[in-house]
């Protein structure tokens, strides 16, 4: 299966937030390389253009990450896993598939392993602030099939278990 974008996914605006000096332009073509150098599939790049294209920074923001500040701006694994924890629909899934994409793009085991652990550590305080805020929803079924395609890789790939 072959990936085709459909229009432009972005605007011609300022990104914002972590890139307020960049256009959305760079930053859609930043992240869609990164997807390519990481080889991350066809699944991945067509999830990347849904998130993408879902606006969801403008409502409810992106900062990068959280707890251990990015070693560079643009992490795609961040931005990915950003959005079904921003939307209430962060779950243990969406953070295996953080730990893959950190991985691929280059990361020791130890330190992707180790963000790994902060992201685990910190859910149960993000699921409870999207539950009192009633924004928690179930999980999207996309999310259950990049699981799965994700878990047997980081076997395959890096003989881990998830």
């Amino acid at each position: 299966m072959e990936y085709k974008p459909y229009t432009s996914p972005y605007k011609n605006q300022l990104f914002g937030y972590e890139f307020r000096f960049f256009s959305e332009k760079s930053v859609w073509k930043n992240y869609l390389k990164q997807a390519e150098d990481f080889n991350l599939g066809i699944s991945f790049r067509n999830n990347l253009e849904m998130i993408f294209r879902s606006r969801y920074w403008e409502t409810r923001g992106f900062d990068g990450k959280t707890f251990i500040k990015d070693r560079y701006a643009g992490n795609l694994s961040v931005f990915f896993h950003d959005y079904p924890s921003r939307m209430g629909f962060g779950c243990y899934e969406n953070d295996v598939i953080f730990l893959y994409i950190e991985l691929c793009s280059g990361n020791s085991k130890a330190w992707a392993l180790t963000q790994f652990q902060v992201v685990r550590m910190a859910r149960p305080f993000f699921n409870l602030r999207d539950y009192i805020k009633g924004r928690r929803q179930k999980k999207p079924q996309w999310i259950i099939d990049l699981y799965n395609e994700v878990s047997a890789k980081l076997f395959e790939e890096f003989n881990l278990i998830y």
